[in-house]
C-alpha cells in the first residue's frame, strides 16, 4: 500500500472508534467522498500523479518540516493520527481530508497547467524545464491559499485572471533560483529547501509570520495575494539580495537579511571547470536552458510554430557543433586555423563553447554535421543551406553568417546569448561598460587569452573590433 492508502485506512479506523458515533459516521462518509475526489484529480491527467509525492507536498505545508528520518510517517501516524486515537476528533479528520481533496485539485493544475491563466501556464512551463522539485510544495500551497476564498476556481482556474499574478511572480522566482543557483552555480538540489518549506508552512497557516525568520515587520495575517507576493520576494532574496551597505548591513530588499545563494563568479568557475574537462558548455544544464530560451526569443510572440519543443530537446540528437568536432572538409582550415601545434584543449574549448552549439529543428544527421559551412568539396551539402530552413537559431546563423563561420563569430554569438540570459533571468556576470573581451574567460576558460590573441583564427585578434558588429547582429537579427 502507498502511504496515502495507509492513511485512508487509519482515518477510517479512527472515525469508527470516535466517542461520538454519529460524528464518527459522518467523518467516515467524508473520508470516502474526499478520497474519491483525491483519486479523481490524481488520475485526471494524461499520466497518473504519484500518491506519495502529492502527500509529501501537502504535508510540507500542513506540518512544519523537520530534517529527520521517516519524518512523514512520524507526523501522520504517530503525531497527528495515532492508532490510539489520542485527541483526534471527527471534526479534525474531516478538516484534514477536505484539505487533502482541495490540494489534490491544485496539484493537478500545477502539473497540468493548461487550465490556468495563460501567463501562469507559460511560467509553469518555463519552471518545468528546470530541476527544482523542492519548490513544488511551496507552489502547491500558494495555489491553495489563492484559491481558498474562491472555491469555483478549482474547476475553472482561468476565471481567476489577474488574481493569479502573484503566483506567476512566485513561479518566475522559483525558476530563476533553479537556473542561477542549481544550474549556473551547480549547487545541490536541496539548497534552500528548509527556507522554501517554511514559506509553504506560512502560506498554509495564515497566522504564522514568515517575517519571524527574516526580521520583517509585516503585519499578519496577510491577504492571500499579499502572502503569495511575500513568498515570491522571499524566493528572490534566497537567490540574490544585494548588499547596499556593509556597516550597518543594508540589503536591497530590507525584509530579508541575507545576500542569497547565487554567486555570479561561480558561473565562471563552473564553466572553467567544464572547459578543462574538455566538455565545455555541451551537456551543461545551464547551457541547455540558455540555448532553448534563445530559440524561443528568436521565435517571438507572433504565433510562429515551436520548431523544437523542450520535450524533444536532447544533447545527442538536437545539438550540432557548427564548427565540427571532426571536420572532414578542407574549407574549415580557411576560417578556423587549428593545426598540429594547437593544443587539443584549445580546440575543445572552441568546439564546445556556447556560441558554437546550435539547436536543430530536426534530428542531428551525423553524416552532414562534419561537412563544410559554405562551399567546400560538396556545396550541395553545406551547412548554411540546411540551416536556412531549420530552427529559428539555424535561420539566424544562416543570415548573420551566410559565407563563413569563425572563432570571432563563435565568440560573438556566445556573448550575445549570455547577454540575453542576463536580461532574461535578471543577473549580472559582466558589467555593461566592460569590454566584450571580458566575456571570453566565461566562454573559453583558460584558453581565453590565447584565443583573444588570434590563435585559431589565423592571427586575427578576437577583440572589440572583431566582436562589436557581430554581437549586435546576433542581438538584433530575428525573423520578421
Amino acid at each position: 500500500l502507498t502511504t496515502l492508502e495507509k492513511l485512508k485506512n487509519r482515518l477510517i479506523y479512527l472515525s469508527s472508534i470516535a466517542t461520538d458515533e454519529s460524528a464518527g459516521k459522518i467523518a467516515s462518509e467524508d473520508i470516502h467522498r474526499c478520497w474519491k475526489g483525491i483519486y479523481h484529480w490524481l488520475g485526471k491527467g494524461s499520466s497518473l500523479l504519484g500518491d506519495d509525492r502529492f502527500l509529501t507536498a501537502h504535508s510540507m505545508g500542513w506540518f512544519k518540516h523537520e530534517r529527520e528520518a521517516d519524518w512523514l510517517n512520524t507526523q501522520l501516524f504517530e503525531e497527528l493520527f495515532p492508532s490510539s486515537g489520542g485527541d483526534v476528533t471527527p471534526e479534525k479528520i474531516t478538516s484534514y481530508v477536505k484539505s487533502l481533496e482541495t490540494a489534490a485539485a491544485w496539484w493537478f493544475h500545477l502539473n497540468n497547467p493548461a487550465g490556468l491563466p495563460s501567463n501562469v501556464q507559460q511560467q509553469i512551463e518555463s519552471f518545468n524545464r528546470t530541476p527544482f522539485a523542492t519548490a513544488r510544495p511551496l507552489l502547491l500551497w500558494a495555489l491553495i491559499r489563492l484559491g481558498g476564498a474562491q472555491a469555483r476556481l478549482i474547476s475553472n482556474p482561468a476565471e481567476g485572471g489577474n488574481s493569479f499574478d502573484p503566483f506567476a511572480k512566485l513561479v518566475k522566482q522559483a525558476e530563476r533560483f533553479s537556473v542561477l543557483v542549481l544550474m549556473g552555480n551547480d549547487r545541490r538540489s536541496n539548497v534552500g529547501q528548509g527556507d522554501l518549506n517554511f514559506s509553504a508552512y506560512c502560506l498554509a497557516h495564515p497566522n504564522e509570520v514568515l517575517g519571524k525568520k527574516i526580521g520583517s515587520n509585516s503585519a499578519r495575517p496577510l491577504g492571500a495575494q499579499a502572502a503569495v507576493d511575500l513568498s515570491a520576494d522571499h524566493v528572490k532574496a534566497l537567490t540574490d539580495n544585494g548588499l547596499i551597505s556593509e556597516s550597518p548591513p543594508v540589503y536591497a530588499d530590507a525584509k530579508f537579511e541575507w545576500q542569497g545563494y547565487f554567486d555570479p563568479a561561480k558561473v565562471s568557475t563552473v564553466a572553467a571547470h567544464l572547459i578543462r574537462a574538455e566538455k565545455g558548455f555541451y551537456g551543461w544544464n545551464f547551457a541547455k536552458v540558455v540555448i532553448y530560451e534563445w530559440e524561443q526569443w528568436l521565435r517571438g510572440d507572433k504565433g510562429r510554430p515551436d520548431k523544437k519543443p523542450w520535450e524533444r530537446f536532447s544533447w545527442d540528437d538536437s545539438i550540432e557543433h557548427i564548427y565540427p568536432q571532426q571536420p572532414d572538409d578542407e574549407e574549415w582550415k580557411d576560417s578556423i586555423a587549428f593545426d598540429g601545434r594547437t593544443s587539443i584543449a584549445m580546440k575543445k574549448a572552441v568546439v564546445n563553447s556556447l556560441g558554437n552549439l546550435l539547436l536543430l529543428s530536426g534530428s542531428r544527421n551525423s553524416s552532414l554535421s562534419n561537412s563544410a559551412f559554405y562551399g567546400g568539396k560538396h556545396p550541395d551539402r553545406a551547412k548554411v543551406l540546411r540551416f536556412q530552413a531549420g530552427s529559428y537559431s539555424e535561420w539566424q546563423v544562416a543570415h548573420v553568417c551566410p559565407r563563413s563561420w569563425s572563432v570571432p563569430t563563435i565568440a560573438a554569438r556566445g556573448i550575445a546569448m549570455m547577454k540575453f540570459a542576463e536580461n532574461h533571468w535578471k543577473f549580472r556576470l559582466v558589467e555593461p561598460e566592460a569590454p566584450l573581451t571580458a566575456w571570453l574567460p566565461i566562454l573559453f576558460g583558460d584558453m581565453a587569452a590565447t584565443i583573444q590573441e588570434g590563435k585559431g583564427s589565423g592571427g586575427v585578434r578576437v577583440d572589440g573590433r572583431a566582436l562589436n558588429h557581430l554581437v549586435k547582429q546576433f542581438q538584433t537579427c530575428r525573423p520578421r
